[in-house]
């Protein structure tokens, strides 16, 4: 078993298994539990990851997208079982949003699920965890200048500029 701050290669699926990833996080995971109308019914666990450290290992021509509201998320699930199993998360679009929930078991030594405002997302948008390529993984705040790292500072930048631009629908 890995140690708990070791970066390690997870793997993953959806549940026929025809879509098939890896992704290179820590052994310790920090993921986000969203409420907004999608994550509350699908149950997505959330942990955000650099593009690069995923790799799409088999079923691409089993993917259909969905998009809603800005369009910038693109919600990619399995067209023979229907399960969400990674993303490309609107607060990151230059990352992957994989599902905790659909990685194998062995590699997780360690899960902390932490509650997100999805339903108000423009004002939760400062809360999102992102894990960046050195393995730091970290809240960002509204302003990002607490944590000192530019990183930071331009999500959390970008993630107003897209909170700016939307108004969400009324469910």
């Amino acid at each position: 078993m890995p140690a708990m701050d070791e970066m390690v290669t997870h793997s993953g699926a959806c549940h026929c298994r025809r879509v098939r990833f890896e992704v290179d996080a820590p052994a310790a995971i920090e993921a986000l539990a969203c409420n907004c109308s999608l994550c509350a019914m699908t149950g997505f666990l959330h942990l955000i990851v650099p593009v690069e450290r995923f790799r799409l290992l088999t079923g691409a021509g089993f993917l259909t997208t969905y998009t809603f509201n800005t369009g910038v998320a693109k919600h990619h699930f399995c067209s023979v079982c229907g399960i969400k199993s990674y993303y490309v998360p609107r607060s990151n679009p230059d990352g992957i949003d994989v599902n905790v929930r659909c990685l194998d078991p062995g590699t997780v030594v360690a899960l902390t699920v932490r509650p997100f405002d999805g339903r108000n997302w423009e004002a939760s948008a400062g809360d999102i965890v992102v894990v960046f390529s050195d393995g730091v993984s970290e809240a960002l705040n509204a302003a990002g200048e607490e944590f000192g790292d530019d990183r930071l500072l331009a999500a959390a930048h970008q993630a107003a500029r897209d909170a700016d631009d939307v108004t969400s629908p009324a469910l």
